[in-house]
């Protein structure tokens, strides 16, 4: 739910034009795809987006916002968006072929995930004790 929300509020109404106002006389245009500038952009800011609304539940959950969210969720905005250009390149030298196995790739997103969340995304978790609330409430609701 919330990525489809962030898919219509954020990403489609950059990569369709729709957050530019056109000048007189000028019509929709006749490019089906957004430029890839345009769209990686989007991938960004759909990201940041995404930041901004969880530095505000952890704002609401402890009283204070940190940034580190907001950092964690548009760095990865931007390796979502070094991927896909590195990959086209890939592509284009590699005819075709993927730069990576799917394992090999799927261990990379997780080293880059848990390394990050360790720098940005857990310590506003453990220094304000919400691991420790959220441990405690599902235990309760369990029991």
């Amino acid at each position: 739910m919330a990525g489809s929300t962030l898919r219509m509020l954020v990403y489609e109404p950059l990569t369709e034009g729709k957050l530019v106002e056109r000048k007189e006389g000028q019509t929709g245009t006749t490019r089906t795809r957004a430029p890839v500038s345009v769209t990686l952009l989007a991938v960004v800011a759909t990201f940041t987006m995404s930041g901004v609304m969880h530095e505000l539940v952890i704002w609401h959950a402890t009283g204070t916002a940190t940034m580190e969210w907001l950092g964690f969720f548009t760095l990865h905005g931007f390796a979502v968006a070094g991927e896909q250009v590195l990959t086209k390149v890939w592509r284009k030298c590699m005819v075709g072929r993927n730069p990576f196995p799917p394992a090999v790739s799927w261990v990379c997103t997780m080293v880059f995930l848990l390394a990050s969340a360790e720098w940005l995304f857990f310590p506003p978790c453990t220094r304000s004790g919400l691991d420790k609330e959220v441990i405690n409430s599902i235990q309760a609701a369990l029991l």
